[in-house]
């Protein structure tokens, strides 16, 4: 009955998962770029092909994409990109590891479907360049 009152704020909903996951992917980049040897290894160890290039780009990505999904720039572009590395990563840990290890990937990939489906919400640049 009292939660009901934030039905008026569902649409600010999107901006919490957006500053949330956008800083977790940042960092998660910036890290990878900043260790990027221990994370080629992680991938050669999984048998990831080019896994030099694949390091890097993913890296990148989680970086470039991070700062675009905090700011909400092509937020469900970049949503779709992030949702994909996050499956590969949770099959990845999950084959690895089992399911302890692709806990982390799997609930960013949620959040990433989540964005994905609602878009970028408020205080986005996405919603500054619809109007």
């Amino acid at each position: 009955m009292y939660l009901d009152k934030l039905d008026n704020y569902k649409e600010w909903s999107p901006l919490s998962i957006r500053i949330i996951a956008g800083f977790i992917f940042i960092m998660a980049g910036w890290m990878k770029i900043s260790s990027i040897d221990m994370f080629v290894g992680m991938l050669d160890g999984a048998g990831f092909p080019a896994a030099l290039a694949t390091a890097w780009f993913v890296a990148f990505v989680e970086l470039i994409a991070g700062i675009g999904l905090l700011i909400g720039f092509w937020t469900r572009w970049t949503a779709l990109l992030l949702g994909i590395t996050m499956l590969v990563a949770a099959i990845m840990m999950l084959s690895m590891n089992g399911l302890s290890d692709a806990l982390y990937p799997l609930a960013l990939l949620g959040s990433m479907i989540s964005i994905l489906l609602s878009g970028a919400g408020k205080l986005s640049i996405d919603q500054a360049m619809s109007k």
